[in-house]
């Protein structure tokens, strides 16, 4: 998996924007290197990055958030709330896809 989202999404008085990029935007990846962003304009492709991020977003199984401070909290899901585990989640897709199956639009690929 990777360390970190290379889906990058701007939303502005109602317009949004999804670009996507070779790297995430961390000064480590960018003094030496060279990195290509670039934006998404295929509506079929941009509803299926919403629904990624999307996932990303619900997951409560593994995410931690930052406080004022700088520190990070782990997310636990309330008793009450369904765990959402995005990686596990996204293996199943792999799995599901490999078999010929698109989870997301439901149908064979």
């Amino acid at each position: 998996f990777l360390e970190h989202c290379r889906i990058y999404y701007f939303k502005y008085q109602g317009e949004s924007r999804i670009w996507m990029g070779s790297a995430d935007l961390m000064r480590r990846n960018l003094d030496r290197r060279v990195e290509l962003v670039f934006p998404v304009q295929k509506k079929e492709i941009k509803q299926r990055l919403r629904f990624i991020i999307q996932i990303l977003l619900d997951d409560n199984s593994k995410t931690r958030l930052m406080d004022s401070e700088g520190f990070y909290h782990r997310v636990k899901p309330r008793k009450d709330e369904v765990k959402v585990d995005a990686q596990k989640y996204f293996l199943r897709l792999a799995k599901d896809m490999h078999k010929g199956i698109d989870t997301i639009a439901g149908v064979p690929t």
